[in-house]
């Protein structure tokens, strides 16, 4: 395992130990690193290709497998000659086909949603929050007055806004993806209305505690609001393609339709790069 893996944040990790673990190991496990050669990983991405699995999965069993072998090269003086993942050959990508909500098509969903689905979904609609940022959102990182800014780590923060430092990936929290990631959101009036409903019924308020969280405080179990929710409520309005990342994509897609500046849209969705929001678009 390089050393940079434990580097990297609880989403990083467990993504590349899950790739190790699941492709790498169980073809590749019994070989001594030095006997591994380009025959072997050309082979293996082959078979996870003839066995149905994407071009971004065989990419990363790539980079997993180049990782590894860089590591040995660079901290062990058994392995000598190039990388042979370098050369190794993978199919063209083939990219999902983007999907977007209309007006009526997000009119129409989110009553079907019962709470605190429905604020979820309204907030990637409307802010261009991602789920792993929401679920990680706390009460004392947003503030819902209207004239009153409030200190948030240290930083101030004006009214009617969210600071978004903080996302929860496979039941760890983290920071979030990069730098630019950590921003201030403007909420929209009906979030608004919405989340101080929600404050006003919920018994786990304090700073420090979820926005949307389980019955007990505890962080949610996004899977279940997608399968038991989401994804039924998405069906009976007719956009079974929908998921939390299409919301993100909505919101840049109604963004661009009522005429948002594109440096707004960027900075509530934490993109630094103008092409980046226009392919979400």
């Amino acid at each position: 395992m390089p050393e940079f893996v434990s580097t990297r944040k609880a989403s990083g990790q467990a993504h590349y130990v899950s790739i190790l673990r699941r492709y790498v190991l169980p073809s590749l496990g019994s070989k001594r690193l030095k006997d591994i050669g380009y025959t072997d990983l050309q082979q293996l991405v082959r078979e996870k290709e003839a066995e149905g699995y994407m071009p971004q999965t065989l990419r990363h069993i790539k980079n997993c497998c180049s990782a590894v072998l860089r590591h040995a090269i660079e901290r062990t003086g058994d392995y000598i000659g190039p990388n042979p993942a370098r050369g190794v050959l993978l199919p063209e990508m083939r990219r999902k086909p983007k999907h977007s909500l209309t007006w009526g098509q997000a009119q129409a969903l989110l009553p079907e949603l019962r709470s605190p689905v429905r604020e979820m979904a309204r907030m990637a609609i409307l802010c261009g929050l991602n789920v792993a940022e929401m679920t990680a959102l706390r009460w004392g990182r947003t503030n819902l007055t209207d004239d009153d800014w409030m200190q948030v780590d240290g930083e101030p923060l004006e009214p009617r806004c969210a600071a978004i430092v903080e996302n929860l990936y496979k039941r760890k929290f983290g920071t979030v993806k990069h730098g630019a990631r950590n921003r201030i959101v403007p909420l929209p009036g009906r979030v608004m209305a919405e989340l101080i409903a929600l404050k006003s019924r919920g018994h786990h308020t304090e700073p420090d505690d979820l926005v949307f969280c389980s019955r007990t405080g505890h962080h949610v179990t996004i899977s279940n609001f997608t399968n038991r929710v989401l994804k039924p409520a998405a069906e009976r309005v007719g956009v079974p393609w929908l998921s939390w990342h299409q919301l993100r994509h909505s919101h840049a897609t109604l963004a661009q339709e009522v005429g948002l500046p594109l440096l707004e849209t960027m900075a509530n969705m934490g993109h630094t790069n103008p092409s980046q929001t226009i392919h979400y678009s």
